[in-house]
């Protein structure tokens, strides 16, 4: 087994693989080895095939991060350690105020139609919306195309702006995301949840 910084420890991957692994039957790749390849490329900024030998098949890979985000294994491990994270803190499981706020990002050369041009920003790209809660955490992700206004995409930014600022400067520590690389806009939700679900993994087990 190979010894990333961007592995899962062993804790963390005991409440994953509640969400990932939910029959727990002996497979030729182990999904822990799939979930951190995973979490590799989405901190490194790898492309898929370029993914180290000593994961499973770049192919394989790929195939169970789609499956998962499709039937939305992502989204319902985020919400799920988000809950208790604000639990373990000491806070109330639905938050009493959300924050918003969006940046541009460029996009690569090969996504689908689902980008456009900020004018204020001069960026060819996507507009990503989060909603925060006081931690930072989002409680919701939007991504379109980057000429479609803030009213328009989400909502009227809110005071407080810089803990929001703050959740986009912390999805900077992850390469993939520091350009969007995906192909549709469904997985740059999907990867920007993820990126937050390793946050959120990494301050309860701290």
């Amino acid at each position: 087994m190979n010894n990333y910084p961007t592995n899962l420890t062993d804790n963390q991957w005991k409440i994953t693989e509640k969400f990932v692994d939910e029959q727990a039957r002996k497979r030729k790749h182990p999904l822990r080895s799939v979930f951190d390849a995973i979490s590799y490329l989405l901190k490194s900024g790898c492309q898929w095939r370029m993914l180290p030998k000593d994961f499973p098949p770049y192919n394989t890979v790929f195939y169970y991060f789609s499956k998962w985000k499709n039937e939305g294994v992502f989204e319902d491990l985020f919400i799920k350690i988000h809950i208790y994270l604000r639990v373990l803190l000491g806070r109330c499981e639905c938050p009493s105020l959300g924050l918003i706020d969006s940046r541009s990002v460029k996009t690569s050369h090969h996504v689908d139609k689902c980008r456009g041009i900020d004018g204020n920003k001069k960026i060819k790209g996507r507009k990503q919306h989060l909603v925060v809660d006081i931690l930072g955490i989002p409680l919701a992700v939007v991504v379109h195309k980057a000429n479609i206004h803030d009213s328009a995409g989400a909502a009227q930014v809110l005071p407080k702006r810089w803990i929001v600022e703050r959740s986009f400067a912390w999805l900077e520590n992850f390469r993939r995301l520091t350009i969007d690389y995906e192909f549709y806009s469904e997985s740059s939700v999907a990867m920007i949840q993820l990126a937050f679900c390793f946050l959120i993994l990494n301050k309860i087990f701290h």
